[in-house]
C-alpha cells in the first residue's frame, strides 16, 4: 500500500505551512484513496501525534476530502465521527455529514448532527439547515422539515432556497394541502418571496395527492395574479399533461370528461398569453438540460419525438423549423479511386512519400491518405485515414493502418446558396481528434505529419482550421509549438507544463499545473482522459527545479485557433513536411486554381482540347472536383 510518508518526506513537510500541507494531502486523497480506511491511515501518518482541536481545524481541507470518500462509500458512521470529534467547528463538514446521513436513510443521525452542536460552536450559515431539510425530503420526513424551518432555523438565515427545499419535502411526501398552506402563509410568516419554482413544487404536491383541480386553480388565479411570478410554457405543459392523463382514465364518466375538457380549454387560452420570450427561455433551458445544440437561425422550437408530454400550444406549420437537407458524401460519383472493400474501404486523396535517405529510423515509407465518411456524415463529419503502401493487399494481409484524424467541416456560406465558385468563401474545419495506432511507430513523429497534412488540406480547400475542446496534451503541444496555434480567450483552458520523462518509460505523459495558472489541472482533464492517454498528474510541490525549467508550457482543455498570418501557417507546414512529398490524386483542383485552369483552357492556341478529368466533368455539366467540395460534401 502506497503511503503519504513515502511520497512526502517529513523533513520537507516541516518547512511547509500546515494549511498548504492540508491542501496537498486533500488532493492526493481525492485522487488516490480507494477506501475510507486508506484515507484515515494517510491522515494518521501525515498529522503530528499530539493534536488538539485547534490544530485539527488547520487540517480542514484534508478532513473534508476524507468525508468525500465516506460519501462515495456511504460510510455515514465515519463521517459523523469526523464531524463530532475531529473538526466540530467546520460547517462545511457538518453539512456534508448531514447529507450523507440523509442519503443513507439515517434521518435521526442527520437531525442529531444539526441540533446537538457543541456549546462553543455556533452555526453562522444556512448550509447545515438546508442540508438537514434536504435530508428530510429524501426520507419523506415532512414534519421534521417544517419544524426545522419554523423553530430551529434563525429567521435571518431563511431564504427562498430553504423554503423551496421544504416544498420539495412536501411534494415527495404527497402532502398537497400542507404545501398549499405553506406557500400561502408560510412564505409571508418567514418573510421570503415566492418564485416560479415554489409554485411548481406546490403543483407537484397537489397533483401527487390527487388534487388536480386545486393545482390548476393555483396557476390560473394565484400565480397569474402575482406580478413578480408569471407562469411560463413549462408550467402549462406540466398541468396539460396531467389533465390529459386524468381525462383518459375517465372514459365512462361523461361528466368528468366534460369537466376536464373545460380545464384543457382554460389552459389553452392561458398559455396563449405567455410572452414568446419566456417560451424561448424555457425551451433553451430544456435543451441545455438535455445537452442538445440549439439552432440559432430559428425563433421557435419543435419538440422531440422522445418528449411524451402534451403541449398546450400548437406551432403553425409555416413557423415550424424545417429539417435540414444534409448532403451525404458520394465519392464514387466524383470518380475518386477506391481502395479496399466494405468497412475498411476508403477513397484515395493523396500520397505522402518520404525522401529522407539519411534517416536511421528507416522512415522511408509511402503513406496513402484516404477519405472516409464519419459514422454520421449528415453532420459534415469525415475522416482522414493513413495507410502504408502495399501493392498486393489481401484479406489475410490487409493494409497496415497507422492512424486516422477526425474533423467536422462547415461551409462559410448559406446552405441553399448556389455558388459554383465555392473557393471564394471561407469555411471551417474543426479538428476533433487524432490517433496513431499501435502499428504506427509513435517515435517517428506521425502525429506531427498527420496534422501538417490536415492543415495543408485546409489551405487547399480554403477552410480555416480550428479545434474543438483539446483534452490531449500531446496534440496541444504539437499545435501550439510546431504550428503556432494560440488559445482562444475565455475558452476554459488551463496553463500546464509537460515535464521530461522520468526514467526509461517515455510512454507516460507527465503533466503539472504551471505556476502562472489560476485554475486547477485536475478539473480540466477527466479520469477517462488521464487513463486513456497515460497521463501522470504531478503536484507542483513535487516538481524538481531542473524539471520545471526543462518542461514546455501549453494550454490544455480549451479551444485553439491558427495564426492570423497565412504565410506563417504555410511556413510551419512546409517546415514539418520537410523532405516528405505530398501529392494529391490526379484530377483534384486546389482552391484558387479552378479559375486559372479554366482560363488557360479557354486561351489554348489552335483550339487544342485537354482531356483532363476536370474538362470531362465540365462537359458533362457537373461542378469541378475541388478540394472544398470534397471536404464540404457539396
Amino acid at each position: 500500500m502506497t503511503t503519504v510518508a513515502s511520497s512526502m518526506p517529513h523533513s520537507s513537510a516541516k518547512e511547509i505551512p500546515i494549511s498548504q500541507q492540508s491542501s496537498i494531502l486533500a488532493h492526493r486523497i481525492q485522487a488516490s484513496c480507494k477506501t475510507v480506511a486508506q484515507a484515515m491511515e494517510w491522515m494518521d501518518q501525515q498529522r503530528p501525534a499530539a493534536t488538539t482541536t485547534r490544530t485539527e481545524a488547520e487540517w480542514e481541507d484534508a478532513w473534508i476530502a476524507v468525508v468525500q470518500v465516506c460519501a462515495k462509500h456511504r460510510n455515514w458512521q465515519q463521517a459523523v465521527d469526523i464531524c463530532q470529534n475531529r473538526i466540530p467547528a467546520s460547517e462545511q463538514c457538518r453539512s456534508m455529514a448531514i447529507s450523507i446521513c440523509g442519503r443513507c436513510q439515517q434521518i435521526t443521525a442527520a437531525l442529531q448532527l444539526l441540533l446537538d452542536t457543541p456549546h462553543c460552536v455556533s452555526i453562522t450559515t444556512p448550509a447545515p439547515y438546508n442540508a438537514a431539510i434536504a435530508a428530510c425530503g429524501t426520507n419523506r420526513a415532512w414534519k421534521e422539515a417544517l419544524d426545522i424551518i419554523y423553530d430551529r432555523m434563525p429567521r435571518s438565515m431563511v431564504t427562498s432556497l430553504s423554503a423551496n427545499a421544504v416544498l420539495t419535502a412536501l411534494a415527495k411526501s404527497h402532502r398537497g394541502t400542507e404545501a398549499l398552506q405553506f406557500l400561502k402563509e408560510g412564505f409571508d410568516t418567514l418573510g421570503v418571496a415566492r418564485d416560479r419554482i415554489s409554485y411548481h413544487h406546490t403543483m407537484a404536491a397537489l397533483m401527487g395527492q390527487g388534487h388536480l383541480d386545486d393545482a390548476v386553480q393555483l396557476v390560473l388565479t394565484d400565480m397569474q395574479l402575482d406580478k413578480d411570478v408569471q407562469p411560463n410554457q413549462e408550467t402549462f405543459d406540466r398541468l396539460y399533461g396531467a389533465v390529459v392523463s386524468k381525462r383518459g382514465s375517465t372514459k365512462d364518466d361523461d361528466a368528468q370528461r366534460e369537466h376536464y375538457d373545460k380545464l384543457l380549454d382554460q389552459l389553452q387560452q392561458a398559455a396563449q398569453q405567455v410572452d414568446p420570450e419566456e417560451n424561448d427561455k424555457s425551451a433553451r433551458k430544456k435543451k441545455k438540460r438535455k445537452h442538445c445544440s440549439e439552432d440559432t437561425n430559428t425563433t421557435t422550437t419543435q419538440p422531440s419525438n422522445n418528449d411524451k408530454r402534451p403541449k398546450t400550444t400548437i406551432i403553425p406549420q409555416s413557423q415550424s423549423p424545417q429539417p435540414r437537407n444534409h448532403d451525404i458524401w458520394n465519392f464514387c460519383k466524383w470518380e475518386l479511386p477506391k481502395r479496399g472493400k466494405g468497412k475498411t474501404s476508403f477513397w484515395h486523396l493523396g500520397t505522402i512519400t518520404s525522401n529522407d535517405n539519411d534517416n536511421d529510423n528507416n522512415n522511408n515509407d509511402t503513406i496513402l491518405v484516404g477519405l472516409h465518411p464519419n459514422r454520421n456524415p449528415s453532420k459534415n463529419g469525415i475522416q482522414l485515414w493513413f495507410f502504408r503502401e502495399d501493392n498486393n493487399p489481401s484479406r489475410r494481409r490487409p493494409r497496415q493502418k497507422i492512424g486516422f484524424l477526425l474533423m467536422i467541416n462547415t461551409p462559410g456560406y448559406q446552405q441553399h446558396q448556389n455558388d459554383d465558385n465555392d473557393s471564394s468563401t471561407m469555411g471551417k474545419s474543426q479538428l476533433l481528434g487524432l490517433k496513431v495506432t499501435e502499428d504506427g511507430d509513435r517515435r517517428k513523429g506521425w502525429a506531427k505529419i498527420f496534422l501538417a497534412i490536415w492543415l495543408q488540406c485546409c489551405v487547399d480547400a480554403n477552410l480555416q482550421p480550428c479545434t474543438g475542446k483539446m483534452n490531449k496534451p500531446l496534440l496541444c503541444l504539437v499545435l501550439q509549438h510546431s504550428f503556432h496555434f494560440t488559445p482562444v480567450p475565455l475558452s476554459g483552458g488551463v496553463r500546464a507544463r509537460i515535464l521530461p520523462p522520468s526514467g526509461d518509460d517515455t510512454s507516460v505523459v507527465r503533466l503539472t499545473t504551471d505556476s502562472s495558472s489560476v485554475k486547477n489541472l485536475a478539473g480540466a482533464l477527466t479520469p477517462r482522459d488521464v487513463q486513456e492517454q497515460n497521463i501522470q498528474l504531478v503536484a507542483p510541490t513535487d516538481v524538481v527545479v531542473v524539471e520545471s525549467s526543462g518542461g514546455r508550457v501549453i494550454e490544455v482543455g480549451g479551444l485553439l485557433q491558427p495564426p492570423a498570418c497565412k504565410l506563417e501557417l504555410q511556413e510551419s507546414i512546409d517546415g514539418v513536411l520537410g523532405k516528405n512529398q505530398w501529392e494529391l490524386t490526379a484530377g483534384i483542383i486546389k482552391a484558387g486554381d479552378d479559375t486559372a485552369t479554366a482560363g488557360s483552357n479557354n486561351n489554348a492556341e489552335g483550339g487544342e482540347q485537354r482531356t483532363s478529368h476536370n474538362d470531362n466533368v465540365k462537359q458533362n455539366g457537373a461542378a469541378p472536383l475541388t478540394m472544398s467540395r470534397l471536404f464540404l460534401g457539396v
